[in-house]
């Protein structure tokens, strides 16, 4: 039995797997999204979004709560 079996990892570890590992680190971190996407590599922010967004809810719920207060004073 392996260390992976023991410590209850079921899928391969990847460089993918790490890569995107990093980069929810660096984003819970409060790192730029501007800095992780050119750091990983994406072509943009946006598909840096798009591709952790999932993993960031406090950041999303945050962003959606400013959005319906500016939208409430318009």
């Amino acid at each position: 039995m392996n260390y992976l079996t023991r410590s209850f990892i079921d899928r391969p570890i990847t460089i993918y797997v790490l890569r995107h590992t990093l980069g929810s680190i660096f984003l819970s971190d409060g790192l730029s999204e501007d800095f992780v996407y050119k750091f990983l590599g994406h072509a943009s922010a946006d598909q840096l979004r798009k591709t952790y967004r999932h993993q960031l809810p406090e950041k999303q719920n945050m962003e959606e709560n400013l959005s319906k207060k500016i939208s409430a004073k318009l």
